[in-house]
């Protein structure tokens, strides 16, 4: 469950909107309150909170706690599925998944949650296709912002989206990316990097969710030939996953960085020499994932040392 800022999040989305603080706040608290508090001067009362979100048509309080219940249960079962997501187990995620929602309740962020988790697992498991998981993903994010689109294609506003909805709109440009969509895709991350700018939502989560955003921003740099911008893009990642210890991203980053190396050298942008460098960070990369148990990660680099550099036992000879 994330954490936010009220007065931030009343103020921008009533500037997203377009209103006054004094058509925001008529007949709900005076003018100077609402203006005290958007400036940091003074909290505002919950009360006042879900009065002054209602008008502006976003649900309250309520909607910010996801899959909460009364034993814990559902929580449970969330952090287990992300984990499983996480490790690439999208078998067992959905085994977590299908109890959620057979247990969740009509909290309209939960139902959000829950139906962008199922075409994510659905999507990996080559259920659907793209195009599908896109409208799926869609149709999510309408269930709480009808008119998403207007805060994300086009603009430079910040709708203070909450983590779901970002969850949400990551997922999107992902799908956008597997169509081949890519400005598209950079629109809607870009958006979400707004969003956590604007610093309405707390640590970790904001943080967290950047290095993940940034993550994707390189891969549609790599698929649009912008080797150079990947790199920058993997080497803010993995300074960033370091300072908050995001370990479970780090190797990955360095098998993208060595892959990035290896392009570089085979168009003629580097010298052969930097090959070695590539190799380095595959050793890197299979260290970090062998500490964390990371089969499939440290599979993965075995794999790519082998189609790229020969026998395996070459990656120790340094």
């Amino acid at each position: 469950m994330a954490y936010y800022l009220m007065n931030k999040v009343v103020k921008l989305t009533r500037l997203a909107l377009g209103m006054t603080q004094e058509e925001l706040c008529e007949g709900i608290c005076d003018v100077k309150v609402l203006s005290r508090s958007e400036n940091g001067r003074q909290e505002l009362k919950k009360a006042n909170f879900r009065k002054l979100m209602a008008r502006m048509g976003r649900t309250t309080e309520p909607i910010y706690a996801v899959c909460v219940d009364k034993d814990g249960r559902l929580m449970e079962d969330r952090e287990n599925m992300e984990r499983a997501f996480k490790r690439y187990d999208y078998a067992a995620a959905e085994q977590y998944l299908r109890r959620m929602q057979k247990n969740a309740d009509d909290n309209l962020l939960t139902r959000q949650y829950l139906a962008r988790a199922e075409a994510v697992a659905e999507y990996r498991q080559k259920r659907i296709g793209a195009e599908e998981f896109a409208k799926r993903v869609d149709q999510a994010l309408r269930m709480t912002v009808p008119d998403y689109e207007k805060y994300v294609y086009g603009t430079d506003k910040v709708f203070p989206f909450v983590r779901e909805e970002l969850l949400g709109l990551l997922s999107l440009g992902n799908a956008y990316m597997y169509l081949g969509q890519y400005e598209m895709a950079k629109q809607a991350y870009n958006a979400i990097l707004r969003c956590l700018k604007a610093e309405y939502m707390l640590k970790p989560d904001r943080l967290t969710l950047e290095i993940t955003v940034w993550t994707a921003l390189y891969h549609v740099h790599e698929k649009e030939g912008n080797l150079e911008d990947a790199l920058q893009k993997i080497e803010d990642c993995i300074q960033k996953s370091r300072k908050i210890d995001y370990g479970h991203v780090i190797a990955p980053l360095l098998v993208s960085k060595a892959y990035n190396y290896i392009w570089m050298v085979r168009l003629g942008g580097w010298e052969e020499s930097r090959l070695d460098d590539a190799k380095g960070y595959l050793r890197r990369a299979y260290y970090i994932a062998a500490a964390r148990r990371d089969t499939r990660i440290k599979d993965i680099i075995v794999k790519y040392y082998v189609e790229n550099f020969g026998s395996w036992t070459q990656l120790w000879s340094k």
